[in-house]
């Protein structure tokens, strides 16, 4: 988890300030990392490529957070900032709900089902994004 956090930082800390892609660009780079962060976690079983797996999964929560509070944030008017700002915090409280509440019975059927079942769930997030992406053909910020 050090590992996934410490490149999470660096995702949001350098790589979003450096690189001014517009937030579905971010949340386009960072949904599909998450996903294939997942499967390495399902399917590896030595400590030194779980922890890449980690540091993946860190990169792209940093990019698809970034994407996600900003796309959100810029989707508004500014008096509901304070509100969509709530519902992004939401977002992320329920999954520290849902998790733990789903996982351990998918664990306890096939130890690799909650990340696999996980990964194509935040794939098939992204394949609107991605979608829209390529039509937009535009990842820059203006």
């Amino acid at each position: 988890m050090m590992a996934s956090a410490i490149a999470g930082l660096i995702a949001q800390s350098i790589l979003v300030q450096r690189f001014r892609l517009s937030p579905g660009a971010w949340l386009g780079l960072g949904l599909p990392l998450i996903a294939l962060a997942l499967a390495g976690m399902a399917l590896f079983t030595t400590f030194t490529p779980f922890i890449i797996a980690n540091v993946v999964m860190g990169f792209g929560m940093g990019f698809a957070g970034a994407g996600f509070s900003a796309g959100a944030s810029l989707a508004v008017k500014p008096e509901e900032q304070g509100a969509a700002s709530g519902i992004i915090a939401a977002c992320s409280s329920a999954g520290w709900i849902v998790g733990p509440l789903m996982g351990p019975g998918l664990y306890r059927l096939i130890p690799e089902l909650p990340f696999l079942l996980t990964a194509a769930c935040v794939l098939a997030a992204a394949i609107p994004i991605l979608a829209r992406l390529w039509k937009l053909r535009r990842l820059r910020r203006r």
